[in-house]
């Protein structure tokens, strides 16, 4: 029997498999290298990633360190979503990396050990990148909600308090996979969702209320009514809706795939299309924190003025 016979009655195989190193015990014994090809190539692809993910958002939190026209609330939430981007581009794709490389030379039982830290550190890291995010569709519309009492009730000691409950709550979902990669995968699949629905009712409601807002300037206009500040203030609103808005979808793009693979996991275990098919929306991810530096930079004017600032 060749190689390529063996690989694809491993692909077409209908087991189920346990964990990470019951996966790898398989491949060993059905000497499979052939298919570590698939990991290679999403390895190099990760090392371009965490390249630009790093450099990206160390440039992203230094503009941020010299802009000031955002509120202190949010300046904390793009700072926390800066930094833990940073962090995958560090820690979890260089993790995923040499994970990857140690299956494909046949270090399996180090490599066993390597794919649990990855998880963990990348769930981690990921979780807090994505509550921010959804945080921040809250917190858009926190403001249009509460208007002049936003400042009081959403101060920026409470705001770091909710960074740190982040942290912590993602540190305490990534932990369930040592205990049961079934109970991991369901939690996360819950959390996923729930951030994108989330952050979808946060933006959908932002721009019912907004046609609202949009017929009644119409007729104060007609009226003779209308302040020249507050229909400034309004479209500086519009337009950080609009820029968050943009990493909703980043976030939606990259996350939903992972998190159907999820549900495919809980729902019929981890056969070998859905552990290959792991790799590749786990890069998606990863994928998202390189994107949103460049979103920063596109759609923050702000941030965009100091990077240029920065780089010049």
């Amino acid at each position: 029997m060749n190689n390529s016979t063996v690989a694809t009655e491993i692909f077409t195989e209908n087991y189920v498999l346990e964990s990470v190193c019951d996966w790898i015990d398989k491949a060993k014994q059905r000497e499979t290298k052939q298919l570590f090809t698939w990991y290679l190539a999403t390895a190099v692809v990760n090392i371009v990633l965490l390249i630009t993910t790093s450099c990206g958002n160390i440039l992203i939190l230094f503009a941020l360190q010299k802009e000031y026209t955002l509120s202190a609330s949010s300046r904390i939430l793009f700072r926390s979503l800066a930094a833990s981007d940073l962090c995958v581009g560090l820690v979890s794709q260089p993790l995923f990396v040499v994970s990857i490389l140690l299956i494909s030379n046949g270090h399996w039982e180090v490599c066993c050990l390597m794919r649990y830290a990855t998880y963990v550190v990348s769930t981690t890291l990921c979780g807090v990148s994505l509550l921010t995010v959804t945080a921040i569709s809250m917190d858009r519309l926190l403001v249009l909600l509460l208007k002049s009492k936003y400042g009081l009730i959403v101060t920026s000691t409470r705001v770091k308090v909710v960074v740190v409950f982040f942290w912590i709550f993602s540190l305490s979902v990534s932990t369930a996979y040592l205990v049961s990669i079934r109970i991991f995968f369901t939690v996360s699949c819950v959390v996923i969702m729930l951030s994108i629905f989330i952050s979808a009712y946060s933006y959908s409601s932002i721009f019912i209320l907004l046609r609202r807002r949009q017929r009644l300037k119409i007729q104060d206009k007609c009226r003779g009514q209308i302040n020249s500040f507050q229909l400034q203030r309004e479209r500086r609103y519009q337009s950080t809706v609009y820029s968050a808005l943009w990493f909703h979808f980043a976030l939606v793009i990259c996350y939903l795939p992972f998190s159907v693979l999820e549900a495919m996991a809980v729902a019929i275990g981890t056969p070998l299309p859905v552990f290959i098919a792991g790799s590749f929306t786990g890069t998606l991810i990863y994928l998202n924190s390189m994107i949103n530096p460049l979103l920063y930079c596109w759609k923050i004017k702000e941030v965009r003025q100091a990077v240029k600032q920065i780089v010049s």
